[in-house]
């Protein structure tokens, strides 16, 4: 893989979006946190954000490529 700009900024992204919010952390504070309504999962993305001390924006994205939830 060529060290361009744009690789370097996206190894960056990952670096720090694993740094704060560690896969099997946020897996186990969603599945904490969910509640079942009308057969979905639903996730307060303020709640995760605020326990991780991230923006809402980096939850829903770092969920998404998770699968948590469904793209926004």
């Amino acid at each position: 893989m060529k060290l361009n700009r744009e690789n370097m900024e996206w190894a960056a992204n990952e670096f720090a979006c694993e740094l704060l919010m560690p896969h099997d952390e946020l897996i186990a504070y969603v599945e904490k946190i969910a509640e079942m309504r009308d057969g979905k999962r639903v996730v307060d993305i303020e709640n995760v954000a605020e326990h991780f001390q991230v923006s809402p924006q980096m939850v829903r994205v770092r969920g998404t490529m998770f699968g948590l939830w469904e793209d926004f």
